[in-house]
């Protein structure tokens, strides 16, 4: 009765009541700090406050932003054939010579099977030109420019045959001294793509412009790939500087568009559609499927797939969806052989872009431009994409967020901050403040 007479006169059930706001926990940044650096495979002075919360939080990241391990665990994560493919077989030089010593102590290379001294000859080193070491002869083969078998030059990546024909060549370019110079020039080409990215990021440039220009971040060891093709078209060995540190320099003409003609991303894999795929996968996000083919297509083509491109298949019902990228794309590669025949800006074939070439994106109905058969142009067709942008943004938020669902109203705004300037470090930025300091 007493809660009635209440309710009568106009008073509030205690159930009623408005629920106090409970205040906001404080933020702890020195574990937010912790969780970061672990996300991003950084270390260094904890999360310090330095004004606000937020404004802590960003000078952190930016701090981070200048080590090389966060772009050790980015780069896989943008460009996944740094990981995915065949790059940890991919040898800058093919074959790797063996120490050995004659019966009176002297030091000599040889590859397969040892020598008798009378059948030892001194040669220049492509690693050291003013020394003179001993190598068996039989292994040296200056002359022999191709495989008399195959017809690959004989610095093919995947010229090792049982029976071995070609040898290391005139200065021994086609061989490593050791196979820990053999790791190291690997490694030193997988630096390359992951460096020049760093530079970009770091610079706060357009993320696109990774692939414009003939300048990449690379060291002495990085740039040996360059001048022994200069060496293969003008018969004159550069200078060699294998312990030059990391810099960003230009390459010699013909090796533009950026990391598109970088070593690394030119022969991680010996043929050469497996790369133009992982093209289209790694900077448009767009991948390649047929739901058309049928295994009678496949059978009944008729055609070698190891050839260089063939248009005839971006033209063959079933077929066109996937090869009309494909095959147009690696048109503006056929200066470089791919790995099955060699590793060099092929004087032979023409440079003058005169050919042309088609760019599509998603099938034979997106045709996005026609122009010259040139790796600048193919990188900057991709560049121009507005799946580029979404693409790098996405993956770069999935990186951050660690694979959690990101909300709309967080991901649209920082993806289209983004498309106006592919400023990564600051979507880098925005990301972690908004996945530890905002909403989801």
């Amino acid at each position: 009765m007493v809660m009635l007479a209440a309710l009568a006169c106009g008073g509030r059930s205690p159930h009623d009541a408005t629920p106090t706001a409970k205040p906001r926990p404080a933020i702890d940044l020195d574990a937010v700090g912790r969780e970061v650096d672990l996300l991003l495979g950084t270390h260094g002075a904890p999360l310090a406050r330095r004004g606000d919360a937020e404004t802590s939080l960003r000078q952190f990241v930016r701090d981070r932003l200048e080590q090389d391990e966060l772009y050790d665990e980015l780069a896989p994560k943008l460009l996944s054939f740094l990981v995915n493919m065949r790059g940890g077989s991919y040898q800058v030089a093919p074959y790797t010579l063996k120490p050995g010593r004659t019966p009176k102590g002297q030091a000599y290379f040889y590859l397969d099977d040892a020598c008798e001294p009378d059948e030892l000859e001194r040669v220049a080193p492509w690693w050291d030109p003013r020394a003179s070491i001993l190598v068996c002869a039989k292994d040296v083969k200056p002359a022999l420019v191709r495989d008399p078998n195959s017809g690959a030059y004989c610095e093919a990546s995947e010229n090792q045959a049982a029976e071995r024909t070609c040898g290391c060549g005139p200065h021994l370019v086609n061989c490593a001294k050791d196979a820990e110079q053999a790791v190291r020039l690997r490694q030193a080409t997988r630096q390359e793509i992951i460096r020049t990215l760093e530079w970009t990021i770091r610079s706060r440039r357009p993320l696109g412009e990774i692939l414009t220009g003939s300048e990449t971040v690379r060291s002495g060891l990085g740039s040996w790939f360059y001048q022994r093709s200069e060496f293969f078209r003008t018969g004159v060995l550069p200078r060699v500087d294998l312990n030059a540190a990391l810099a960003r320099s230009p390459r010699p003409d013909g090796f533009d568009g950026g990391i598109i003609s970088a070593p690394y991303l030119l022969y991680f894999d010996p043929a050469r559609r497996p790369i133009m795929a992982a093209l289209w996968h790694d900077l448009l996000c767009v991948p390649f499927q047929s739901t058309h083919v049928t295994a009678d297509d496949i059978l009944t083509v008729g055609l070698n797939f190891r050839q260089s491109a063939r248009p005839v298949l971006a033209e063959k019902a079933g077929c066109k969806s996937c090869h009309v990228r494909l095959e147009y794309g690696m048109q503006a590669l056929e200066q470089f052989p791919n790995g099955h025949n060699g590793q060099r800006l092929d004087a032979t074939v023409s440079k003058t872009g005169k050919k042309a070439t088609r760019f599509y994106v998603r099938d034979e109905n997106d045709l996005r431009a026609e122009g010259p058969a040139t790796p600048a142009w193919l990188a900057d067709m991709f560049r121009r994409q507005p799946e580029f942008a979404t693409c790098m943004a996405d993956k770069t938020l999935a990186y951050i967020y660690g694979g959690y669902a990101i909300s709309p109203a967080v991901r649209e705004p920082l993806v289209e901050k983004f498309r106006r300037g592919q400023d990564l470090a600051s979507l880098i930025e925005d990301a972690v403040v908004a996945r530890f300091l905002g909403g989801r």
